[in-house]
């Protein structure tokens, strides 16, 4: 992701906060805010009541030309230069769609389960770290995915992905090896082969796997699937298992989690600029940290024409 510098503007942000994510805590909140003013960064703030709320109240914060800014003078009145999604995935979700219409930049302050996206750019989630990434007057650019006419920046997958968000509940995800291993084990073993056509650009597969996702950036469900992955390059990476997996699914993903599983012949990788996911309609369907039901003549994934601009250093 090569950097770019904001316009030579005030920093003005609009700080979306979800309250009901899963590690909302006031004082990450007072932590965000007072880090914003020390680096000389006026906010507005708001907390939209519902998800519908969290798109439509980033919409008019992008329109807004006059909104009350609380700097670390006082307050004063301005239009939004960039927004902050302060939640998890879904929150984030929800606000970079509307940063892509207004062609504003975009940050994460996570305070979900997974934080898979600022997890994936940010990569250190300490406060301070965070802090600095969001004003350091620097942009990225990173891929939009489309399936349908659903927009993502993270994931999208049936089989092991939405399992795991539901074993998850709204804990955060597991510290440690042990911790995954018990939470995997049960997952892993809910997890039904179902037949899936599948394609990739010009190939067609049809399998039963117990896997099958797309990737724009490495993490998913707070697990590293693809941390090879090019979040700027206009392709995505497709994994499925294609051969029955040796124990199942659970050692290939703690394998991942510790940085040793390899892709091959069993469980493989895909790189392409389209994709297809055809299986029983009404199949949970993760995207993005949320839960939806698979349509039933199954999504059409692709990389979209236009990147999102992130708040995020070199």
């Amino acid at each position: 992701m090569s950097p770019r510098r904001l316009p030579g503007q005030r920093r003005q942000f609009g700080v979306i906060v979800n309250p009901t994510a899963g590690q909302h805590r006031p004082a990450s909140i007072r932590q965000l805010t007072e880090g914003l003013l020390a680096a000389g960064v006026s906010y507005h703030l708001v907390e939209p009541s519902s998800a519908q709320g969290t798109i439509q109240t980033a919409r008019d914060l992008a329109r807004a030309s006059r909104l009350e800014l609380t700097t670390k003078d006082g307050t004063r009145r301005g239009k939004l230069t960039g927004l902050i999604a302060v939640g998890g995935d879904g929150t984030a979700n929800l606000a970079a769609r509307a940063a892509l219409e207004a062609e504003l930049p975009i940050g994460f302050w996570p305070t979900g389960r997974c934080n898979n996206l600022a997890r994936s750019i940010y990569d250190d989630l300490d406060g301070p770290a965070v802090i600095k990434q969001l004003t350091t007057g620097s942009m990225r650019s990173i891929d939009t995915g489309l399936a349908g006419d659903q927009p993502f920046w993270g994931a999208i997958g049936v089989g092991l992905l939405p399992e795991l968000l539901e074993s998850l509940g709204n804990r955060p995800i597991p510290r440690g090896n042990l911790a995954w291993s018990r939470l995997l084990g049960p997952t892993a073993a809910r997890v039904s082969a179902v037949e899936t056509a599948i394609g990739i650009d010009a190939i067609r597969l049809t399998l039963s796997p117990l896997l099958v996702s797309i990737h724009l950036q490495p993490y998913a469900a707070g697990i590293p699937f693809v941390p090879m992955a090019l979040p700027d390059d206009g392709c995505a990476e497709l994994i499925c298992d294609c051969e029955p997996l040796t124990g199942g699914v659970g050692p290939f993903v703690r394998n991942l989690i510790k940085g040793t599983a390899e892709y091959g012949e069993a469980t493989r990788m895909y790189r392409g600029r389209r994709f297809v996911i055809q299986s029983e309609a009404g199949r949970p369907l993760y995207l993005d940290g949320e839960i939806i039901k698979l349509p039933s003549r199954g999504v059409e994934v692709s990389v979209g024409p236009n990147q999102l601009s992130i708040l995020a250093a070199a």
